[in-house]
């Protein structure tokens, strides 16, 4: 018996990427801040922003090769992925649409959050020299985006 359960959870294993974004249980989400999603990659975090009533995760993914670092809070190419999958059950991230703001560097930009009753807009800005990329919703490289002349 032991051993069916082995082999069926090796074969489940296999076919879950291991860049598939994890869920964020609702008991994680009590502060607000940004934390990494345990997914094995180091790449995927989410950040608890409060509604009015309790606080709601929204998932985030780092550019290119970089890595979220907990400590620092921010996604950087120094940080060394020691994560280990954990499972758990949960419910899953919202991922919200961001809008670019006018900025002669493309690092700026904006996402609004409604929790039915108000909508807050959370302006937020890319780390070191990632550029914001509006087509791939995220901070990229800038090897990956030319920033467009601001008219």
């Amino acid at each position: 018996m032991n051993a069916l359960l082995l082999g069926v959870v090796v074969l489940i294993s296999n076919f879950i990427p291991m860049g598939m974004p994890q869920t964020v249980p609702p008991s994680k989400c009590v502060m607000q801040g940004l934390f990494p999603i345990d997914d094995g990659t180091c790449q995927n975090y989410y950040m608890c922003i409060f509604d009015g009533a309790k606080f709601a995760p929204y998932g985030l993914k780092c550019a290119g090769t970089t890595l979220f670092d907990p400590s620092l809070k921010y996604c950087t190419s120094d940080y060394f992925c020691t994560q280990i999958i954990h499972d758990s059950s949960s419910t899953s991230i919202s991922w919200p649409k961001v809008y670019p703001l006018p900025d002669t560097k493309c690092q700026k930009y904006y996402f609004c959050f409604t929790n039915g009753v108000t909508t807050t807009r959370y302006n937020l800005t890319c780390p070191n020299s990632l550029l914001f990329n509006p087509d791939k919703q995220k901070c990229v490289l800038p090897t990956a985006y030319s920033c467009p002349p601001v008219v």
